[in-house]
């Protein structure tokens, strides 16, 4: 996982106003703003399989990749891929209010020379709010059309505090059997006993029970540093948080150097039985 602190992209109303940008480009910032009137969006590209896409606000483009300086399609628009965001760390601030969020085909749009909508969702964005924003579904198959849909879940930050590490859990692995539902867990294994220290026991933090597709746990603080798993198990099914094999985890060591911060893990792409690689990640949010 990508951890390069990106900056933070900052739309002024006023930019709304001069349409969509050319290529790859983001609206260039030329007045003042007052971040506490703008929504602050972070943007994930979770259909695996998807065609390379932008979110766009209206018919302006908020999220970017840089185009290619080589080859037979360098300097071209692209989009961005099943698995990445934008950006990596914190938030794009958005000017509050009412907006067409568009999910956009870069290379349709490319050929066509107009917009090409994969999704669209009217949203409202209140001022000094936290989001984050999820491109999910499945693509169209030969024999059932595309699933697409965008999720908006609002971020109820926990406040800023560099005595604590906090974390999420979203679900937002698509085509998942009728029923399906998953419990979420953090888990700091028990650290056996020695001749010299008695044993510590584990630790285990609910970040989510029963959890559908498109919801969300609260943010919980880890409350100790060490090795945490983070495991996802089938709901109704019989297991042991420390001990079973989850349906799907991630694993991460948990340092005081990460106080302060805020970070979520997700679950994303298309469901399977046996699960493939790159299907649970993690992405800090503050």
């Amino acid at each position: 996982m990508k951890n390069i602190l990106h900056r933070t992209l900052v739309l002024l109303a006023t930019v709304f106003m001069l349409g969509a940008c050319e290529k790859n480009e983001l609206p260039e910032i030329t007045n003042p703003y007052d971040a506490s009137k703008e929504a602050k969006v972070k943007f994930f590209f979770h259909v695996e399989g998807a065609p390379a896409a932008a979110f766009y606000m209206n018919d302006t483009k908020v999220t970017a990749i840089a185009p290619l300086t080589s080859g037979s399609t360098a300097g071209q628009p692209r989009g961005q891929v099943f698995g990445t965001i934008y950006p990596n760390n914190n938030y794009a601030e958005i000017p509050a209010g009412k907006f067409n969020m568009r999910v956009v085909d870069v290379g349709a749009s490319a050929t066509s020379g107009k917009l090409v909508d994969l999704v669209t969702k009217e949203v409202t964005l209140e001022p000094n709010t936290y989001y984050s924003a999820y491109f999910v579904g499945v693509p169209a198959t030969g024999t059932t059309a595309a699933t697409y849909e965008i999720h908006v879940a609002k971020d109820n930050q926990p406040p800023l505090d560099y005595d604590k590490v906090w974390w999420r859990f979203v679900h937002t692995m698509a085509g998942t059997p009728a029923g399906f539902k998953v419990d979420a867990y953090a888990v700091k294994a028990k650290i056996a006993a020695t001749a010299t220290k008695p044993e510590v026991p584990a630790v285990i933090i609910p970040l989510g029970m029963n959890l559908e597709f498109k919801q969300q746990g609260d943010y919980v603080q880890l409350p100790a540093v060490g090795t945490w798993v983070f495991k996802v198990f089938q709901s109704g099914t019989t297991y042991n948080p420390e001990t079973s094999t989850p349906f799907i985890s991630h694993s991460l060591g948990i340092t005081s150097s990460l106080y302060g911060r805020v970070y979520t893990t997700q679950i994303r792409g298309t469901y399977s039985a046996t699960v493939k690689t790159g299907k649970i990640d993690y992405w800090r949010e503050r």
